[in-house]
């Protein structure tokens, strides 16, 4: 799944013959865990709640001043308790 918010976000399934569900959000000089809130709030994630493939979330910032990677960090999201 590729998800993306410059402009408007979507959401995009991706074939994944492997057992992880990816979700990532790319911030402009805001904080990595900005960024994985936003996952868990706008429920990137959710199409795959009753699967049993991993949820790997995945926010990335990049400083506009340095035009690079700036931090990165991965989370895995717990299942939905039933």
């Amino acid at each position: 799944m590729v998800t993306h918010s410059v402009a408007q976000p979507y959401q995009h399934p991706l074939p994944n013959p492997g057992y992880r569900a990816y979700a990532f959000e790319f911030e402009l000089d805001q904080a990595v865990d900005e960024a994985l809130r936003q996952i868990r709030e706008r429920g990137y994630l959710e199409p795959y709640a009753d699967s049993p493939k991993k949820k790997i979330a995945v926010g990335v910032n990049f400083s506009s001043e340095e035009r690079k990677v700036e931090d990165w960090k991965v989370e895995a999201l717990e299942p939905r308790s039933s």
